[in-house]
């Protein structure tokens, strides 16, 4: 079984940042939001007139098109990355370990056995041990 870090291995991020006329900055999530949503939220919150809903509504669509395109070129340098990988490398990767360490319980430490978690990032996913 392939580790988390060759799964997920320079994975990519669907978050798109985008200026509006150069003064309106929104964040935008390439597979979860919604263009006609944005902009109508964006002519709302920042006070713009209704005739400029479709500009925005526009200006997201190419936004998010070239997103989507940027997305995908790097999730195929991603897997093209993992393919040209050492083999020796990548066997290293997928058999090795991971130990997260959390201090241990004295009168000078909080307890922290109710908040421990296996999850250690988005490269490495989770630990197969807790210390």
């Amino acid at each position: 079984m392939a580790h988390a870090a060759v799964s997920t291995y320079m994975r990519t991020s669907s978050l798109a940042c985008f200026a509006f006329a150069g003064e309106i900055v929104c964040d935008f999530d390439l597979e979860w939001d919604d263009c006609k949503v944005l902009a109508h939220r964006l002519v709302k919150d920042e006070g713009l007139p209704e005739d400029e809903r479709e500009k925005v509504e526009e200006f997201l669509k190419e936004k998010v098109k070239q997103g989507k395109i940027e997305l995908e070129q790097a999730e195929e340098a991603r897997k093209k990355a993992i393919e040209d990988m050492d083999p020796k490398q990548r066997e290293a990767v997928e058999n090795m370990k991971v130990y997260k360490f959390y201090p241990v319980k004295t009168p000078d430490t909080p307890d922290v056995n109710n908040m421990k978690s296996r999850y250690i990032n988005r490269y490495y996913g989770g630990a197969h041990y807790l210390m």
